[in-house]
């Protein structure tokens, strides 16, 4: 059992809230026109919602966006509660938000039961900052770190609404895989004078899972997620140093890894299965 704490326990700290925390976005498997599919929920350093909306039987849009609850409280993460904080790595009050457009039903299948295919594309715009206070016996040093980004991302979403036979719409399952590149635009001031500031990129692997459970309109969410972003090193070592990088591997961003969530999904206009008419 200690052994599984030993890697259980690093596994969990990989989703601490930091300057880039990967969306819980839509995917939302709609299969006609007027179908809309709404989602909220919290995840170990945010809270979350997004929705989208099939304009016609083939195109669709989609919004989302995420809010770290250092924005609205004291605490970073459910691990700077939890923790002690020398221990905890949380940073960063971060908020986002996206919107896209897409392909849904692309398939085109008529039979129930059968696996939906979705493609989005779209792009997002994101914010983190914290504030760093390091005193001694004579003074406070505060530094206050910001950084603004953009993210273009294409998704591809694969699932099914209906497993093992069943005939009722109780369980939806599927998966998502995003790919991303964001431009980072990033600013550190100490006591209220420029500091530092350094632009880079990164590009983003995303793939999730999820599985909906619940009523025909209501059901609950599970969804777990993991990010691998790519950034390139700095050359002259400037800003290993500061709040938001990575002070082992110089110069590269420290991002949220994994993510897990919960929530509640509405889904109304649904297509109805031909065999209950």
């Amino acid at each position: 059992m200690k052994r599984l704490y030993f890697f259980i326990i690093p596994l969990l700290l990989q989703s601490c809230s930091s300057m880039y925390i990967p969306p819980v976005s839509s995917i939302p498997l709609l299969e006609k026109k007027g179908e809309f599919q709404g989602e909220a929920g919290a995840s170990t350093n945010s809270i979350y919602a997004n929705a989208a909306y099939a304009f016609t039987d083939h195109i669709a849009a989609s919004v989302s966006g995420n809010l770290s609850y250092k924005n609205f409280s004291n605490q970073y993460d459910i691990f700077s509660i939890i923790l002690p904080p020398l221990l905890s790595s949380s940073k960063f009050a971060h908020r986002y938000a996206e919107a896209s457009v897409g392909a849904v039903n692309v398939l085109r299948s008529e039979t129930s039961g059968k696996p939906i295919l979705e493609i989005f594309g779209g792009m997002g715009r994101g914010r983190a900052t914290d504030n760093e206070s390091i005193c001694n016996w004579y003074r406070c040093d505060n530094t206050d770190c910001a950084c603004d980004y953009y993210s273009f991302f294409a998704q591809g979403n694969f699932g099914v609404k209906e497993c093992f036979g069943i005939k009722q719409p109780i369980f939806e399952t599927g998966l998502s895989m995003r790919l991303a590149y964001s431009l980072f635009n990033y600013v550190a001031n100490k006591n209220d004078d420029f500091l530092f500031q350094t632009n880079f990129g990164a590009f983003h692997i995303e793939p999730m899972g999820f599985v909906r459970v619940g009523g025909e309109k209501l059901k609950f969410v599970y969804r777990q997620g993991l990010n691998l972003a790519f950034t390139k090193k700095d050359p002259t070592g400037e800003h290993y140093s500061f709040r938001g990088f990575n002070e082992t591997n110089i110069g590269k961003l420290r991002y949220t890894i994994f993510h897990f969530s919960i929530g509640a999904s509405y889904r109304i206009g649904e297509k109805t299965d031909k065999s209950k008419k």
